[in-house]
Formats: structure tokens, C-alpha cells, sequence
């Protein structure tokens, strides 16, 4: 079970906020009682009036959101490129800094997804879909998607969906405490798909790996990849 998180007060802004600092998932709740499984790295913040007269999140990184329903307030998650707008619903997002994609995968309920910069740009998903939104993009790329698979992080496995084969190796690496320095860059923009149960860092790191065809070696917390 993951652990609970305590949120710290930036009093200075009126918000309080959660940052990861553990490779394990953590579970915030917030005023309205609704849950969020933070991954490594991931940040969430909200204002100190939530709940008042809206709810709105920003988050950095990935979560899992079970948001409950509340009539006349809907949950509002801002993220770099788009915002999310639900009622009642379990879905995960995964909006990494260093990434050009976001993705929303909907798990239950109905979510509004909508670009930041252009609010016509928008697509509402059912249950079993994904919208993803590069942020150069003009549209939502509306995708099927496995429940099975969302949220496998918050179990301690390890997934990409569609996502370059450079981000998927940051994201396990960074998710483990490494940094990352690419002498061999052939190929690593290829997209790729893998679902890894819970296995020691270098064991799903080698799996990654051979996948693109790369090697690697770890040095002081360093792993350069070849």
C-alpha cells in the first residue's frame, strides 16, 4: 500500500503543495476527499481555498486520480499543456516536464480533456481510451487503452505506452535515483510499448535496453547508455 503524504503550506502563496522525493507511490487526499497517487518525481499543488467554490490541482509528472463527484464543482487538473476537466471519475495523466507528450487514460466516469493553448482543441473520453496531445500539436490522438496496464506504477511495475524509447529509459532511471547520458542516440525517438512487472532496476533497465538495441553502464548513480 503506498504511503500517505503530507502536504506542505507555501504560505506565501496561499497553495499547498506535495513533491516526491521517495521512488515509491504516495497517496495524497485532498479536502473533497478525493485521492491521488503521486509517482517519483511527480508534484501536486492546490490553493488553501480548495473546495470553496472549485476544485483545481496542478500537476507535475504522473497520478492517479480518483476524483469524487460533487454537483457544481467540478475537478479541474491544469497541467504544462492542457487542462482536465471531471465530475466523478478514475483515470490516470502523465505530464513529464521533460517530455513533449501528456497523456489522460481514462479508467471510469467521463473526463474533458482540452489543450492549454487553444481550448477548441478538446476530445471527451469513455471508459478504455486515452487521449495524448503533443505540445506542438493542433490535436487529441484518441487511442484504446487497458486498465490493466494505466497505472501499473502505483504496484511498483514499470510501463510506457507509445512513448519514445528516450523517455521511457528517463523515466525508469529517474523514477530510480539515476541520471542519464546518451553516447548512442540511434533510434531512441522510436516509439515503443513494454509492461514490466516489479523487478530490480537493472533487470528492467537490461529489458528496456535490448529493446533498441543499446547497452549501458552505471557509474556513481550514472547511467550512460551505448
Amino acid at each position: 500500500n503506498p504511503a500517505r503524504h503530507t502536504p506542505a503550506k507555501l504560505a506565501a502563496a496561499n497553495y499547498f503543495s506535495v513533491t516526491m522525493e521517495t521512488n515509491d507511490a504516495k497517496l495524497v487526499t485532498l479536502p473533497d476527499s478525493s485521492r491521488i497517487w503521486l509517482n517519483a518525481t511527480a508534484s501536486l499543488r492546490w490553493r488553501e481555498d480548495f473546495n470553496k467554490q472549485d476544485r483545481s490541482v496542478q500537476l507535475t509528472g504522473e497520478g492517479f486520480f480518483e476524483v469524487n463527484g460533487h454537483e457544481g464543482k467540478p475537478f479541474i487538473i491544469h497541467t504544462r499543456d492542457i487542462a482536465i476537466q471531471v465530475l466523478g471519475t478514475k483515470f490516470n495523466v502523465e505530464a513529464y516536464s521533460g517530455e513533449e507528450i501528456t497523456r489522460v487514460s481514462l479508467v471510469q466516469g467521463k473526463v474533458k480533456v482540452r489543450a492549454g493553448k487553444d481550448s477548441t482543441v478538446a476530445a471527451v473520453l469513455k471508459p478504455g481510451f486515452a487521449a495524448a496531445y503533443y505540445n506542438d500539436g493542433a490535436e487529441m490522438n484518441i487511442s484504446e487503452t487497458q486498465a490493466g496496464t494505466v497505472a501499473a506504477w502505483k504496484r511498483g511495475a514499470f510501463s510506457a505506452t507509445d512513448l519514445p524509447f528516450k523517455d521511457a529509459v528517463m523515466r525508469l532511471c529517474i523514477r530510480n535515483g539515476y541520471r542519464v547520458t546518451w553516447q548512442n542516440t540511434q533510434g531512441i525517438d522510436k516509439n515503443i510499448s513494454v509492461m514490466f512487472r516489479k523487478e530490480p532496476f537493472t533487470k528492467m533497465l537490461d529489458n528496456l535496453c535490448y529493446i533498441n538495441r543499446k547497452q549501458y553502464r552505471i557509474s556513481d548513480r550514472q547511467v550512460t547508455i551505448y
